[in-house]
Order: C-alpha cells, then sequence, then structure tokens
C-alpha cells in the first residue's frame, strides 16, 4: 500500500492506514484500541472490536507488536513455542466477563416480575422500567422512551443471551447511534434486591453495566459503561410502581 498525506518515514500514513516499514501488513486503529490489521502476504484480514485497556495509537505499544510477532509465525506453520502457547491459553482463559457472585433475592423476582415503574422526569428521556423474568435462566428488561420501548434480553445464573437491541446510547457510546446492535447479556442478582445486568454490544467496545434495586413500591436505576470518550455514568433514575400495579 502506497501511504499518503499524513505521517513519517518511519511510520507512513495514508488513507486511514498505517503502512510500518518493515512489517508484513498494515493496519488502521480506532478509539478505545479498536483494530483492523490486513497481512496481504497470508490472505488475512483481521479486526479487534473490543476495548483494549491502556491502548494509544503508536505501533511499539499494545496490540500491534504482538501482532507483528507472533502472528506471520503461526500463519506460516511454524512450530508453537510450549511456553508461549501455555501464557496465551492462561491469558485468554482470564478474559472472560464475570458476572458477580449471585446473591438470594428474596423472593424480590416474583413480586416486581411484569411490574411497569413509572420513571419520575429525567434527562435521558426514560418513562418506564420493566422486568419480565422466563423461568430460571432467562430475563428481559424493558426501557420505554418517549418513542419506542427498547428491550435487552440477558441470561441467569452464569448463562449468557445471544440478541439484539435498539436501545440507544444515551450519550455513553461516544456518539454513536446504530439502530440496532448485536448483544450478548447475563444477569444476576448481586444483592437481596439489586439485579445487575451486563451487555456485551459485539460489535463495538462498549459493554453496558445496568443495576436495579427495589425498595417497596420504588425502583433506582444506573447505567453505566466500560469506555467513553465522555461521561461514563448516567444520572441514577428513580421510579414508582404503576398505580394499577400497586392496587392489585
Amino acid at each position: 500500500m502506497e501511504a499518503v498525506g499524513q505521517g513519517t518515514p518511519e511510520r507512513p500514513y495514508g488513507l486511514h492506514w498505517w503502512a510500518l516499514p518493515g512489517r508484513p501488513g498494515f493496519y488502521a486503529f480506532g478509539a478505545f484500541g479498536q483494530y483492523a490489521f490486513v497481512l496481504p502476504e497470508h490472505g488475512l484480514a483481521m479486526a479487534i472490536t473490543g476495548a483494549v485497556p491502556g491502548s494509544i495509537s503508536r505501533p511499539d505499544v499494545g496490540i500491534p507488536p504482538i501482532v507483528w510477532a507472533h502472528l506471520p509465525a503461526i500463519l506460516s506453520g511454524a512450530d508453537a513455542d510450549a511456553g508461549s502457547a501455555a501464557a496465551l491459553l492462561e491469558r485468554t482463559s482470564a478474559l472472560a466477563l464475570a458476572i458477580a457472585p449471585p446473591a438470594s433475592d428474596t423472593g424480590c423476582a416474583d413480586r416486581i416480575d411484569g411490574t411497569r415503574f413509572d420513571a419520575l422526569p429525567n434527562e435521558d428521556g426514560i418513562r418506564s422500567i420493566t422486568l419480565r423474568f422466563r423461568g430460571a435462566k432467562h430475563c428481559r428488561l424493558a426501557i420505554e422512551t418517549v418513542t419506542v420501548v427498547h428491550t435487552i434480553d440477558a441470561g441467569l445464573n452464569g448463562d449468557w443471551i445471544e440478541g439484539e437491541t435498539s436501545l440507544p446510547g444515551m450519550g455513553l457510546h461516544h456518539g454513536y447511534e446504530p439502530e440496532r446492535l448485536s448483544t450478548v447479556a447475563a444477569a444476576g442478582w448481586t444483592a437481596p434486591q439489586t439485579l445487575t445486568l451486563n451487555c456485551q454490544y459485539v460489535e463495538t467496545a462498549f459493554r453496558d453495566r445496568f443495576e436495579l434495586t427495589f425498595a417497596d413500591d420504588a425502583l433506582v436505576f444506573s447505567r453505566s459503561v466500560n469506555v467513553n470518550g465522555g461521561r461514563t455514568t448516567l444520572a441514577p433514575i428513580r421510579a414508582l410502581r404503576e398505580k394499577t400495579s400497586q392496587s392489585t
């Protein structure tokens, strides 16, 4: 690839790609440690969409030196070093997203299942929040805004569920607002009356954490994200059990 326009002789840049002398390919660097690598000799294009802590746009820091040092050798069929293979296995085994140890919900799930909680005025335009349980392995979080009801399906008791959501980032996703996003989500009771739901948007760097704490006829709803160019936490939203639900 011929680099044009920007960069330096040691680090040529053009058309959003970095082409480094002596490297077997070129790469693009995105926000929060997202990468795209192309190795033409091996017919390989690779994308990393998850956030990589500590990554910066330098070719000698973070993911790029690991790719250049090891990936071409692997693709060429070079013998794997046993020590390196063991270290890689140990590192990747620790990357699984962990759900906090479950706590007893003391019957909270039965009391709030399907109950609509009407949100008090808030800057994020949320009107109501509802949580539904489908057996012991599945729950659905429904968030109503001015225009639509957005849902996230999550597994329970350590299970993850794949799905899709139309829930907007509401300022937490660096301005990205696709109409729909693929998700992998899991939830668990992290306190007797607090449900925590972790949702990874698999095609992006973003992972949201929702906490719903129930007390009597009230709900406190909070949302945070792992990375963002601005705020990473929304102001907690207080919601009250729908009046028709209170009387039944």
